[in-house]
């Protein structure tokens, strides 16, 4: 789930699944960053000047809680939007407790666009599914998304449709399920 708040923070929910767990029974820490960078991306791009949107260039996040399995609340909140860049706060909490689980910041770049996604598509204080019925994957994450591991550790990824951005980019976010991966 999703909601942008009223005052441009943007928060992201994430519900343990059995596709999301790790050999180790731990939730994906590969998923939670996608979530976090899908948090901190639309937090910034909704504060992008007009006619741009942004992209991931750098994208932190310290854990000061062992995630476990439970379900996790990511809070993107921007901190300062200029011409090229966009800088927001992410902060991870356990959804049930309110335990802080970490912090992070992601750095994007505005970029000029043609079809810039209109705001309109998150109107404010309302609680979205991002028009994706809640399913669980049939098959572990990185199996889902087609992610091959060599013997080396080294991990690829073939690039489909369904992976892009409406820009033709790979998500940020793909980048650490794949880093986890390998």
């Amino acid at each position: 789930g999703s909601q942008v708040e009223v005052d441009g923070r943007v928060i992201n929910w994430m519900e343990p699944r059995p596709s999301l767990i790790d050999s180790l029974g731990h939730l994906r820490l590969g998923a939670i960053t996608f979530t976090a960078d899908g948090a901190g991306g639309l937090a910034g791009g909704l504060a992008a000047p007009e006619g741009t949107w942004v992209v991931t260039t750098d994208l932190e996040m310290r854990l000061v809680a062992p995630i476990g399995v439970r379900p996790v609340r990511i809070v993107g909140t921007e901190v300062r939007t200029g011409s090229t860049t966009s800088v927001c706060d992410l902060d991870l909490f356990d959804d049930a407790t309110d335990e802080v689980l970490g912090v992070g910041s992601i750095t994007s770049h505005c970029l000029t666009v043609e079809s810039p996604p209109s705001t309109d598509l998150w109107p404010r204080g309302v609680r979205l599914d991002a028009g994706v019925e809640r399913m669980d994957l049939p098959l572990p994450l990185g199996e889902y998304l087609g992610l091959t591991s060599t013997p080396d550790h080294e991990v690829d990824l073939d690039v489909t449709e369904q992976l892009r951005n409406p820009w033709g980019m790979l998500h940020g976010g793909l980048i650490a399920i794949g880093a986890e991966e390998a």
